[in-house]
């Protein structure tokens, strides 16, 4: 009928095509394809392996079970954030757009993939085992937003720590309550257009926070 999508041919080529000496990184590539498209609850060793084009054995080389698979997809989310949040400010040259760049990035990041976003940050709810990988990675976000605050604003360590609690909580706040639809209705504003909001209005308390700024 007109609604239905075809299924596709056993016969296609995987969409994450694996080579040989790769097989861990287009697992990774797979996971994060599969949650993006379909969601947490796709997203299986058996149905990863399928994407890569690889037995259903061969993740097991490189992950104990799919809370494993899980922590590196995460993992992964959190070197892309962060990619993408270091980018966005490095392109600013105002010392406050740099900072509300960060803000901004976050919440765009979590539209772009929030399927992606929700397991990166959900993980401890969810009891999943973690991993130096996932830990390191996570950290290196907030250590970014450290780094950044420190050499935009030249405030110390202990300055940036509340400047970037400050602007964290308050996007990721706004951001999940987004994701919850929590701002459903025909007057709602797009995530954008919220997390400038927040982050404009932050903009005295940060200065505050760092009087250097």
């Amino acid at each position: 009928m007109g609604g239905r999508k075809k299924s596709k041919s056993p016969l296609a080529p995987p969409p994450a095509a694996y080579h040989h000496g790769d097989l861990r990184e287009a697992l990774v590539q797979a996971g994060v394809a599969i949650l993006e498209e379909n969601g947490l609850a796709a997203l299986t060793l058996r149905e990863t392996a399928r994407r890569a084009g690889v037995s259903h054995a061969a993740p097991y080389h490189h992950f104990a079970d799919k809370e494993a698979l899980l922590a590196a997809v995460a993992a992964r989310g959190f070197q892309m954030q962060r990619e993408e949040m270091t980018l966005a400010a490095n392109q600013l040259a105002q010392k406050n757009d740099e900072l509300q760049a960060y803000g901004l990035t976050y919440a765009a990041f979590a539209q772009a993939h929030p399927s992606l976003f929700r397991l990166m940050y959900s993980l401890g709810k969810a009891k999943v085992p973690s991993s130096d990988e996932l830990n390191k990675a996570a950290a290196s976000v907030y250590e970014g937003i450290l780094d950044g605050i420190c050499e935009k604003t030249g405030c110390d360590r202990k300055q940036a720590q509340s400047i970037a609690l400050l602007l964290w909580s308050s996007v990721h706040g706004i951001t999940m309550l987004w994701l919850d639809g929590q701002f459903e209705g025909p007057d709602s504003p797009p995530l954008d257009a919220l997390a400038f909001q927040v982050t404009e209005a932050l903009g005295p308390v940060l200065r505050q926070q760092n009087p250097a700024a």
